[in-house]
């Protein structure tokens, strides 16, 4: 999941970032 759409999905920090 490195470019899952989600909330929760920080890893990659490109949804938190």
């Amino acid at each position: 999941m490195e470019r899952g759409p989600g909330p929760k999905m920080g890893r990659s920090g490109f949804d938190q970032a």
